[in-house]
């Protein structure tokens, strides 16, 4: 059976503004500015002054508070459920792999993802 791996944020479900209003909107950062930081490793992210974000300790639990009412799209979790007829889908994400199965479970999809690969596991997408 052949893989499909998945991101989370942005790919499943829209988080970018919760992201955003944890992170970076204290921290003078613009959205476009933090919509860059997206294009490698959020965790190694600078601002366009060279300076590193200063990310909040209790990220996730901010998140998990912001996200109580996020939903996955109905249409995306009838396409989830056709392809995982013919492959084996997982998810390498940035967000913790806790704060990723409580939404999936809460909206009724995690029994179709093999694995979830969270930033608690690694940090880089990569390994």
């Amino acid at each position: 059976m052949k893989l499909i791996i998945f991101d989370f944020d942005g790919v499943l479900v829209d988080t970018l503004l919760i992201y955003f209003s944890i992170d970076a909107e204290d921290q003078g950062v613009s959205l476009e500015e933090y919509k860059s930081f997206f294009k490698g490793n959020i965790y190694n992210a600078k601002r366009s002054d060279g300076r590193p974000m200063n990310y909040r300790p209790d990220f996730f639990e901010q998140y998990d508070t912001k996200t109580r009412e996020l939903k996955v799209p109905e249409e995306l979790k009838k396409i989830l459920a056709h392809l995982s007829l013919s492959y084996t889908l997982t998810i390498v994400s940035s967000t913790s792999t806790p704060s990723i199965t409580k939404i999936l479970k809460r909206e009724g999809v995690l029994t179709l993802f093999k694995d979830i690969l969270g930033s608690d596991l690694h940090t880089s997408k990569i390994k």
